[in-house]
């Protein structure tokens, strides 16, 4: 119920201030909410020190998107932390319909810009941290399957 309260940054500054077991406790939440909305024969594992990265990433991207700053090509702390990491943290932690409905605008985003911008478009992706345009549909592909 705290964390209804909590801007994205206390969030992970209180997740960072508990013990180790507590912050256990949350990570095997996090892995039994997302079995439970999966739904798949793969047993996936998240472990508070995933559970660390993804709170830090999201906050960080957050910060980026309410400072107008362009989300695109952010690399917050790393040049290996791009938008396309974001994409794949956010699978863990949000419910499959969420998250196939957030692919499916970012996919449909993508591909508007392929039309607009077909000069610039591998540039696009690759600072997303994407190899081409058409990683993000196979990503997506790959997930409805889980």
């Amino acid at each position: 119920m705290l964390c209804n309260d909590l801007t994205l940054g206390q969030v992970y500054w209180f997740f960072q201030s508990q013990g180790s077991t507590i912050r256990g406790n949350i990570a095997r939440s996090f892995t039994m909410l997302y079995g439970d909305s999966h739904r798949h024969g793969r047993e996936i594992e998240i472990t508070s020190m995933q559970l660390d990265k993804i709170y830090r990433r999201i906050k960080d991207f957050r910060n980026i998107c309410a400072h107008d700053e362009r989300l695109y090509c952010a690399h917050p702390h790393d040049r290996n932390i791009t938008v396309f990491q974001l994409v794949k943290d956010l699978r863990l932690v949000t419910d499959k319909k969420r998250y196939l409905e957030f692919l499916q605008q970012l996919e449909s985003l993508l591909m508007d810009l392929k039309q607009d911008i077909p000069e610039h478009i591998d540039y696009v992706c690759s600072e997303m941290g994407l190899q081409n345009s058409d990683e993000l549909r196979s990503w997506a592909q790959e997930s409805r399957q889980l």
